[in-house]
């Protein structure tokens, strides 16, 4: 089946990476010093929160049967075919008024969202009544273009 859009993201914000990096080298730096198992917590702690960051990654795909979400290492598939959905927008939204924050997150509207950065996101409105959104940081005409091309020129861009 021929994918019409398709996207990978990750974890890999500065604002994320810069402390955890500085607070594993104060953690290998006071390990090194007084070799303890008190010490040696905080630096496992901290090697085994960087490796999970590490892996996590939001990719989709659609195409013209619907849409494959992958948010490892949460789940690994969970397709919505293409008459199961209702309504799709492009939709600009605030990652931490709306869920809380980034990740796999539940908001308002009964919506399920997976995110790893930005405030841009394409919005599934299931005819089941749930919804996901699903982060992207593609260009927003873009996004609609491909889109079009899958819902058959009814995507909408809103606000959250």
């Amino acid at each position: 089946m021929e994918v019409i859009l398709k996207e990978k993201q990750k974890f890999n914000q500065l604002f994320i990476w810069i402390p955890l990096l500085l607070l594993l080298i104060f953690a290998i730096k006071n390990f090194y010093e007084e070799m303890s198992i008190s010490n040696l917590i905080p630096l496992l702690i901290m090697g085994i929160v960087i490796l999970f960051l590490v892996f996590i990654t939001l990719a989709y795909s659609i195409d013209k049967e619907g849409v494959s979400i992958s948010f490892f290492p949460f789940f690994r598939r969970k397709i919505f075919r293409k008459e199961e959905i209702g309504e799709i927008n492009i939709v600009d939204y605030s990652p931490i008024s709306d869920f809380g924050g980034w990740g796999l997150r539940y908001g308002r509207n009964n919506t399920t969202a997976y995110n790893v950065k930005g405030n841009r996101g394409i919005l599934f409105l299931l005819k089941d009544g749930k919804n996901y959104l699903i982060g992207s940081q593609l260009d927003e005409s873009y996004l609609q273009e491909k889109l079009n091309i899958f819902f058959d020129n009814k995507v909408n861009i809103k606000k959250y």
